[in-house]
């Protein structure tokens, strides 16, 4: 198994890369929230946020609002 293992490294190495999600995304959020086309408030977005189990946007915004 371990023979196994070691004739894929390359794979492995691969499909991990590839399965990788990257957080860390450049967003101008207060530019974006001023350029909203509708109004609405910090609670609201949370909740939806919350409502959809988006749990680390929620924080994101929660801190830098």
């Amino acid at each position: 198994q371990r023979n196994k293992i070691n004739d894929n490294l390359d794979e492995l190495y691969l499909s991990k890369r590839l399965a990788e999600i990257h957080t860390q995304v450049p967003i101008d959020s207060e530019a974006l929230f001023e350029k909203m086309s509708f109004a609405t408030t910090l609670n609201h977005i949370l909740s939806i946020c919350n409502e959809h189990e988006l749990h680390v946007s929620g924080k994101y915004i929660s801190s830098h609002f």
